[in-house]
């Protein structure tokens, strides 16, 4: 089976993490896989680039103006004929679509990728079923196919309302396309069903797996010394690709650690890693930041391990691999209810979910678990458990195979 994936990057992120995860599964199965993506961050074999380094800053300038206007996956004239030229001559037995919605992908070729193979589609947000955005928070009018956003400033951002043409848009070109959209979580296939883009279509539920071989405890002591923390005092994290990105906690997050550090009597250590910088003050009086910037895959396991507690404010997930990484490797997880996460984070059994966005209650939990070294290694053995039992890779690899089998 020669299976061919898309998506902005193969590195970096949730969308390539679990794309890649699904196709190392199927690689061992006997499957022949290919990645074509606009920006190759890997040295994996058999992954073909879009465009070079002047194709991405002209596609990036064609993308801020289109959108500016109210405009998005008109025209990307390196990447839209590389993906023509690349799947013409890969001839791949099926097609797996990833992210693309990050200013490379034409819409306009959906139709001509489902001529010559067929088309699967790995949603990882929910930019399939909206005008332009991928988390639309409270607003509920993807409902009936978007207009009057109130969010145009959300990822990927319009400069002005054409939600409505552009749904309509992806609505005519789903319909000529007809692709299977899969999808790795309950909340997410009920959203699917319901969306007047997406419903007429197969919609199937696989949920992303996770490795634990490979995201599993390691001595915390040595953990927290590669991360320059000594001594015994609680530790906790927040990882995000970006620290600065808003919906993974921006405002939410300053005001628990502001309430969390008035309940604290003794220190405690904020591990915070990812790109950029925490974007308020941090000059707490028992929090004691330590930042790791951005760290390659490989180093995340240790990661998760040095810290007892995984701060989770996220407003917005599709999944959420981060806590199930982080819980695989003993962390606790304490989340907002929101998407998929009160779906695979059971609250008061393998984490927390505290109810969307009550940063008051969510610092309280995190007092109470500072101080209850019992409730900690309860919920730690039980998150481990689970991960093993409900996210095993080679199963989510079967159902795959035996998906794209049929």
């Amino acid at each position: 089976m020669r299976i061919l994936f898309i998506n902005k990057s193969d590195a970096g992120g949730g969308a390539a993490t679990a794309m890649m995860r699904i196709a190392d599964g199927l690689a061992n199965l006997g499957t022949e896989n290919y990645f074509v993506v606009a920006k190759r961050k890997s040295g994996r074999p058999n992954v073909y680039a879009t465009r070079g380094f002047y194709g991405w800053l002209i596609e990036e300038a064609i993308d801020r103006a289109t959108r500016r206007f109210g405009a998005e996956g008109l025209c990307f004239p390196f990447s839209g004929p590389a993906i023509r030229r690349m799947t013409r001559a890969l001839k791949p037995d099926l097609i797996v679509l990833n992210n693309i919605h990050s200013g490379y992908f034409p819409l306009s070729l959906l139709p001509e990728l489902a001529r010559i193979a067929p088309l699967y589609w790995l949603v990882h947000d929910l930019w399939p079923v909206t005008g332009h955005c991928m988390a639309p928070l409270d607003c509920m009018n993807w409902q009936a196919a978007c207009g009057n956003c109130p969010h145009l400033g959300t990822y990927p951002s319009l400069g002005s309302d054409r939600t409505k043409k552009l749904a309509e848009r992806k609505r005519r070109l789903y319909n000529e396309a007809k692709p299977l959209f899969i999808v790795a979580s309950r909340w997410m296939e009920n959203i699917l069903h319901q969306s007047p883009l997406t419903a007429p279509h197969r919609i199937v539920r696989i949920p992303h797996g996770i490795p634990a071989d490979i995201f599993n405890p390691r001595d915390k002591s040595a953990a927290r010394k590669r991360f320059g923390i000594e001594g015994n005092a609680p530790t906790l994290l927040f990882a995000a690709e970006h620290l600065d990105n808003r919906l993974k906690g921006g405002d939410l997050l300053r005001d628990l650690l502001l309430r969390l550090d008035e309940q604290l009597a003794t220190p405690v250590h904020l591990i915070a890693s990812g790109k950029g910088k925490l974007p308020f003050p941090t000059d707490y009086r028992h929090i004691r930041l330590h930042a790791t910037g951005y760290l390659p895959t490989a180093d995340l396991p240790y990661l998760y391990s040095a810290a007892d507690i995984l701060l989770f404010p996220s407003q917005a997930e599709s999944f959420g691999l981060t806590p199930l990484e982080a819980s695989s490797c003993g962390a606790v997880p304490v989340v907002f209810g929101v998407g998929p996460l009160a779906e695979n984070i059971i609250d008061g059994v393998t984490g927390v979910v505290v109810p969307p966005f009550d940063t008051a209650f969510f610092a309280a939990k995190v007092a109470a678990l500072l101080n209850d070294t019992e409730a900690r290694a309860r919920l730690s053995t039980a998150g481990r458990e689970h991960i093993i039992k409900e996210f095993a890779p080679e199963t989510v690899a079967k159902s795959y195979f035996e998906l794209f089998g049929k």
